[in-house]
């Protein structure tokens, strides 16, 4: 008979990570956990990381032709995942027919420039995928003299397709690699193989990046072999003769500069008439509109922009938008842009990237829409079933390229969502309730509602919301949105005041905010969620000691707080957020790369949220559930990208019992099942064939929206 004495079997060794996390499950209430890998199971919604999904509404029991297993997977998730309610912000986009737009149910046509009317399949057919096999087979470019750096082939073959689509019929690309994985250097290459033409680039970004760009263009080649660049931060001596006579490669410029000068040169004609047809002698005669940038001089010498790349192209998508319109006036040859979440907010985001294109029929938002939306019976557009789906997928093949992160091989990125219980979460569920009331009620429903709960709040939702978020984040925040709506009675300073970069606070309000956190005894009171942060800090410099710490927040007042709070624990925490000179933001980063790994970073979501590359830290820590998931994903890529050798921990704190908390990822969700199905034709590896998918006319029959009496009715008697 055989031994039984066998020698114990050895316990798998647990790394610091595992260790990290059995450590932060046991922090919070209860016995539930307190920390999940995403998505967390959940009965009423789906939580879809980094805007990862695979679905998009579709009308069920019609479109699935024959036995097609695709079109039988889109019905079974849109069985699982679709959600009746729209989004809020989806109300000011939404399309109405009129009496003459004539859209026939069952076909799919496109109206051309020249009023010619073709069906849609045959407009996207042979010639169309011909074009997009031919824009896969371009080649890339060789590596040119003198770089400073080694680019990997898939930004030479970037740049290659980008020069290739620029001279075609569209005049520009969208560049879509994944966040983190080198577009700013496949610009670079795409500006340097125009470098001999005449003229000069343009790079077009946020103010935030600027700088960042001029460092990235002139670091790319060894010292005078590359491109030469000129910061325009607007000068009101600068006329446009004076910035050819530069002779610069690359003029860089921010969206707010570009805005600011188109405004000038669009409102003298009416300042001069006030001038001249002024009574009193009170009105100055306004100083010559030069607007070097939007000047008549270039179309006059045909010198357009040889280049115009466009970074975070998201932030300009909108067609309506004063930006969109400011960049849309420029001259320019030809444009790329650049996003590494161009389905950034709604799928027909599209639309705004696609008005700064040539080569296609959709001049307005309203033909984009008409084109690639479904409509209901009563005209209103709808998420994109099936085949409108694959319609805008061919279409955007034409000139996009996209790459997912994996191809630079980066080490793994756990994500998390630690939970936590609010100590009141009663007063953001009140809002909440309000809000939902409001929708399905209407005015009369929200009157009675607000009467019945004395919240005391204004009439704008996303104030609403605002203020549910922020009663659920610190007590101290509450009250001073409170106060500030006291004052301004019937304004609306909601996103643009308090989910920051915070540059526009007067110095006396922050100096007085900065007063009353330092004054507050207890921060900890009423505010589970700083003291869950604290917790899950602590916990993470005790597993990885070694490793820096990044915190991002919506919103500024809160990292104040945070920052008060490190600070009576002995911990004095780097800043870069709007309080921050943008001339000292570059020393933040050399310092926190210097600092010890005991120094977190804290951030705000709109100045650090996008571009800005600091791979020496290796945790992310994201205090509060945001709108958009694309967002968190910018966030967390600012560590996780190109020149990270660590694997990146990325946790979220997420209040279970916040109904603002579970709205917000709702909201999320919604918006993630469409945009994602349709990246997911167009994103692919270098060298992969281009997902040239079958086009099918699927009719279009009408959704009947029965209204809550009409439920049920067939179990009615007759």
């Amino acid at each position: 008979m055989a031994s039984s004495s066998q020698p114990p079997a050895k316990k798998p060794k647990l790394s610091a990570l595992d260790n990290l996390i059995s450590a932060l499950n046991r922090l919070g209430v209860d016995d539930s956990p307190k920390l999940s890998p995403f998505p967390v199971p959940d009965t009423d919604e789906l939580n879809l990381p980094f805007g990862l999904g695979a679905s998009v509404t579709i009308r069920p029991g019609i479109g699935l032709i024959g036995n097609d297993e695709e079109e039988e997977a889109y019905y079974q998730e849109w069985l699982a995942t679709h959600d009746q309610a729209d989004d809020q912000d989806d109300d000011d986009d939404e399309e109405e027919l009129g009496d003459n737009d004539n859209i026939t149910l069952g076909q799919d046509l496109f109206t051309l420039e020249d009023g010619e009317v073709v069906e849609a399949t045959r407009y996207l057919g042979d010639e169309w995928v011909q074009h997009i096999r031919a824009l896969y087979a371009v080649g890339p470019i060789p590596v040119p003299p003198n770089m400073a750096v080694t680019p990997h082939d898939y930004q030479l073959k970037a740049a290659a397709q980008a020069h290739w689509l620029c001279e075609s019929r569209f005049k520009g690309m969208l560049l879509g690699d994944s966040m983190g994985v080198g577009k700013t250097l496949a610009a670079i290459l795409a500006m340097y193989m125009v470098k001999d033409q005449p003229g000069f680039s343009m790079v077009v970004a946020p103010k935030t990046l600027c700088h960042q760009w001029v460092q990235s263009i002139e670091s790319a080649f060894q010292n005078g072999h590359g491109l030469t660049t000129h910061l325009f931060e607007g000068s009101a001596k600068l006329t446009a003769h004076d910035l050819l006579a530069l002779g610069v490669d690359v003029v860089v410029v921010s969206y707010d500069q570009v805005d600011a000068a188109q405004r000038d040169l669009r409102t003298f004609p009416d300042r001069l008439d006030m001038y001249l047809n002024d009574k009193t002698g009170f009105v100055r005669k306004p100083k010559r509109a030069l607007a070097p940038l939007h000047s008549p001089f270039w179309r006059l010498i045909d010198m357009p922009i040889k280049r115009l790349v466009l970074d975070e192209a998201q932030v300009i998508n909108k067609r309506s938008g004063v930006r969109h319109q400011a960049v849309k006036a420029l001259f320019f040859k030809a444009v790329i842009q650049l996003s590494g979440t161009f389905a950034h907010n709604k799928w027909h985001d599209f639309s705004g990237y696609v008005d700064f294109l040539s080569g296609h029929p959709f001049l307005t938002h309203r033909a984009f829409m008409k084109a690639f939306s479904t409509y209901d019976y009563s005209g209103k557009t709808e998420r994109p079933d099936l085949a409108k789906t694959r319609l805008l997928q061919r279409f955007l093949q034409a000139f996009t390229i996209a790459r997912p992160v994996d191809i630079v091989n980066l080490k793994k990125c756990p994500r998390a969502r630690s939970f936590f219980k609010l100590e009141s979460p009663a007063i953001s569920k009140e809002i909440v309730d309000w809000i939902n009331k409001f929708n399905m009620g209407g005015d009369d429903e929200a009157v009675k509602l607000q009467q019945e709960t004395d919240t005391g709040i204004d009439s704008s939702w996303m104030g609403l919301l605002i203020k549910a978020q922020l009663a659920s984040i610190h007590p101290l925040l509450a009250k001073e949105r409170e106060e500030m709506d006291h004052q301004d009675e019937g304004t609306d300073e909601d996103a643009s005041h308090w989910h920051d970069d915070g540059a526009d606070w007067k110095p006396e309000e922050r100096s007085k905010w900065l007063k009353r956190v330092e004054d507050t005894e207890d921060l900890y009171h009423g505010s589970k969620r700083l003291r869950h942060f604290i917790e899950v800090y602590q916990e993470i410099r005790t597993f990885l000691p070694g490793r820096k710490i990044v915190v991002f927040s919506q919103f500024l007042k809160f990292l104040d707080i945070i920052a008060e709070a490190m600070k009576r624990d002995g911990i004095q925490p780097l800043r870069y957020d709007g309080s921050v000179e943008m001339r000292r933001r570059p020393n933040v980063q050399r310092d926190f790369k210097a600092a010890d790994p005991a120094i977190p970073l804290l951030l705000t979501a709109g100045a650090g949220g996008f571009g800005l590359n600091i791979t020496c830290a290796s945790v992310v820590i994201q205090t509060e559930i945001w709108w958009n998931s694309n967002n968190e994903a910018q966030a967390v890529s600012r560590a996780w990208r190109q020149g990270q050798t660590q694997e990146v921990l990325y946790v979220q704190l997420f209040a279970e019992d916040s109904a603002i908390d579970k709205m917000m990822l709702r909201v999320q969700n919604r918006k993630n099942t469409v945009n994602s199905d349709i990246m997911q034709a167009i994103v692919r590896h270098p060298g992969e064939k281009p997902d040239i998918r079958e086009l099918r006319l699927i009719p279009h029959l009408p959704v009947i929206k029965l209204e809550e009496s009409e439920r049920g009715i067939g179990n009615r008697e007759h």
